[in-house]
């Protein structure tokens, strides 16, 4: 049983860790390689917002699921159902979408170090 405290630390760390990726992929494209490409510049400065912004709310809704379910007992309730929603998640295809956007951020941070 995961108790209140458990919950809102996952949640602040799940939070810091967005932020940190955040801010690493900003500084990837500030590099000069990427400011000779204007239109590929503003083009990733876009998908990485919009890529954090999906990864904010999804950490919200959950945090926020976990917490009113927490405080209404239902918890164990939900643990039972949460593999199949796991199931239903990985197997969708926003997966591929947040593959997808992860990848450019990668990319994008290599050629940041590799370029400067």
């Amino acid at each position: 049983m995961i108790n209140l405290k458990v919950a809102l630390q996952l949640k602040y760390h799940t939070y810091q860790i967005l932020f940190f990726i955040v801010f690493i992929a900003f500084r990837g494209l500030n590099s000069e390689f990427l400011k000779q490409f204007p239109v590929l510049f503003k083009t990733l400065t876009v998908l990485i917002v919009i890529f954090a912004l999906f990864y904010s709310i999804i950490v919200f809704v959950i945090g926020l699921f976990m917490l009113l379910t927490i405080q209404t007992g239902l918890w164990e309730k939900f643990q039972k159902d949460m593999y199949e929603a796991k199931n239903w998640f990985f197997n969708s295809k926003y997966k591929k979408l947040m593959l997808i956007i992860g990848s450019i951020a990668y990319v994008i941070l290599i050629l940041r170090y590799n370029f400067s």
